[in-house]
């Protein structure tokens, strides 16, 4: 919970997650996490779906959200996690993983692009709920 909202802080998004809504989040069989502790405290997060591809006819791994508190970054925690989505989406014959980022986050590009993850699609946002308007966060240096 306090990764998320570190997060949401931030890059200036106005949402606000909720302990229920985080329960119910991890209640439905479609989404999943994957923590990366120090000292058995969480340092990060990676929230992802398995969702089936008419396109490709297999499933495909969709990363939500990744992020790693500051203090703990620059250390591998993300590589860290991004190894572990792979290696389930592997193990669940997933045909791709994607995630998308702000076209500002240089940090996070290089990282995905690390990891094998190329630029193949745009993808494109409307924000249906007042005060969810996105990021107003401008560029990462």
């Amino acid at each position: 919970m306090e990764l998320i909202t570190a997060l949401s802080r931030e890059i200036g998004d106005k949402a606000r997650v909720s302990e229920n809504y985080v329960r119910k989040f991890l209640r439905s069989r479609d989404c999943h996490v994957i923590l990366a502790l120090e000292k058995g405290k969480p340092i990060g997060i990676l929230s992802y779906s398995i969702r089936p591809s008419l396109y490709h006819a297999a499933p495909s791994f969709y990363i939500e959200d990744l992020f790693v508190a500051r203090e703990h970054r620059e250390m591998g925690a993300a590589s860290a996690l991004l190894r572990r989505a792979s290696e389930l989406a592997k193990k669940v014959r997933c045909i791709e993983i994607s995630v998308s980022t702000g076209f500002w986050n240089r940090r996070a590009i290089g990282l995905y692009r690390k990891h094998g993850l190329r630029d193949r699609s745009l993808l494109l946002e409307a924000h249906l709920k007042s005060g969810t308007t996105g990021c107003t966060r401008r560029r990462q240096k």
